[in-house]
């Protein structure tokens, strides 16, 4: 189960990192549009690039716990993304975030320890 820990939390950091990277990349894009220009110029920007590698080994890393491990276990383990999201917010954006976000991350937390308690 540690494993399957490990495994899922990279899967959820590369996940929020590619996020972070393409909302990073849009700010710096003046609009999108579906024109050829702006397919270059999406072309053309490293954050973009960099979401795509992040989000591919996602990607990989859930194909790997998909064929592994029960799905049942699994699945709600991609909740570990939200608390990443949330520090992602909060560190590198600077949003406030409200006490309620906080303890929904504390419930994730306690749901993931309910989820590996007997997996131990």
């Amino acid at each position: 189960m540690i494993k399957l820990i490990i495994l899922m939390s990279l899967q959820g950091l590369f996940l929020v990192i590619s996020q972070v990277f393409l909302k990073i990349g849009l700010k710096n894009t003046d609009h999108i549009t579906i024109s050829f220009k702006c397919l270059y110029n999406i072309l053309g920007n490293f954050y973009f690039w960099l979401t795509s590698i992040f989000m591919v080994l996602s990607g990989i890393i859930w194909l790997y716990v998909l064929k592994k491990y029960d799905f049942s276990v699994a699945y709600p383990l991609v909740s570990l993304s939200y608390i990443f999201g949330l520090l992602a917010a909060f560190y590198i954006f600077n949003e406030q975030i409200p006490l309620s976000r906080w303890v929904g991350v504390g419930i994730i937390i306690i749901g993931i320890m309910v989820l590996s308690w007997d997996k131990l």
